[in-house]
């Protein structure tokens, strides 16, 4: 069992790291002057369907961050580690959004 806490520790950490990086990155991008005009219009919903986008996407590709892969018993399927992680990654994203503001 000890085993299990320390992957769900590094995987945390690395989840922390990615969302820090991905919040930086997306706040950049929608610091441009044009994108800001544009988001007054639609309010903050664009930029959070962008972070829920980019948290699917790094989800599927980095396996590293669906952070409940191979510990829990009986596994679950897929699709369900891709769907809590990418959720996870979007809510920790918004998170330190609301921080650096």
């Amino acid at each position: 069992m000890n085993l299990n806490f320390s992957i769900l520790f590094e995987n945390l950490l690395f989840f922390v790291v990615i969302a820090f990086f991905v919040e930086i990155a997306i706040t950049t991008l929608f610091s441009i002057g044009y994108i800001e005009n544009l988001m007054s219009s639609f309010g903050s919903n664009i930029k959070s369907l962008v972070i829920l986008i980019v948290s699917f996407a790094l989800c599927m590709k980095i396996p590293q961050l669906q952070i409940l892969k191979g510990l829990m018993k009986p596994p679950l399927q897929s699709t369900i580690h891709l769907v809590i992680s990418a959720l996870l990654l979007a809510r920790m994203v918004e998170f330190f959004a609301k921080k650096r503001s």
